[in-house]
C-alpha cells in the first residue's frame, strides 16, 4: 500500500468528497435539517457574453422546478419524487436520491436579467444568462485622418 491509499479506498478521493461535503453543507444547504435531501450535479461555464448553468434532472417534470432571479442571484429550485409503492410490495433496496434541492448561483458580473433563457430536454436544465451589454468586450474601430 503506498502513502496516497488506505484500506478504504483512495486517500485523495476521500479527501476531495470531504471538502465537497463541507462546501454543500455551507454554500448549498443540503443537509438533512434545511429539507434539502437531493443534489443535482451541476456545471456553471462563463463565456464572453454569457453563462451557462447545466444541471441533471432526469426523471423530474418541468412543472417541479422552480428558478427565480434577484439582484444577479439565480435560484433553481423544486422536488424530485419517487413513486410510492404499490399494496403488498416492500422495497429492499433504493439507490435513488429523492427530495428538495436547491443551488443558489450568484454572478461575478451584471447580467441581463430580461434575457435569461431556460430549456429543459432529457433530463438536462440548460439555463443561458446573457452578460449585460456594459461588460462585454467589444472591438473600437479606430479611424484615420
Amino acid at each position: 500500500m503506498n502513502k496516497l491509499t488506505t484500506p478504504g479506498g483512495n486517500r485523495l478521493h476521500n479527501v476531495f468528497g470531504d471538502v465537497e461535503k463541507v462546501f454543500n453543507h455551507f454554500f448549498d444547504q443540503t443537509d438533512e435539517s434545511s429539507g434539502i435531501r437531493f443534489q443535482p450535479n451541476w456545471n456553471l461555464v462563463e463565456g464572453v457574453d454569457q453563462f451557462q448553468l447545466s444541471i441533471e434532472l432526469p426523471g423530474i417534470s418541468r412543472e417541479d422546478i422552480h428558478l427565480e432571479v434577484e439582484d444577479c442571484i439565480l435560484t433553481v429550485s423544486g422536488e424530485k419524487t419517487i413513486a410510492s409503492l404499490a399494496e403488498g410490495e416492500s422495497l429492499h433496496v433504493s439507490g435513488r436520491a429523492s427530495g428538495n434541492f436547491r443551488r443558489r448561483i450568484e454572478f461575478n458580473s451584471p447580467v441581463d436579467l430580461d434575457k435569461i433563457e431556460a430549456l429543459l430536454t432529457d433530463g438536462l436544465l440548460i439555463v443561458r444568462v446573457p452578460k449585460s451589454e456594459k461588460v462585454v468586450p467589444r472591438k473600437i474601430k479606430i479611424q484615420s485622418n
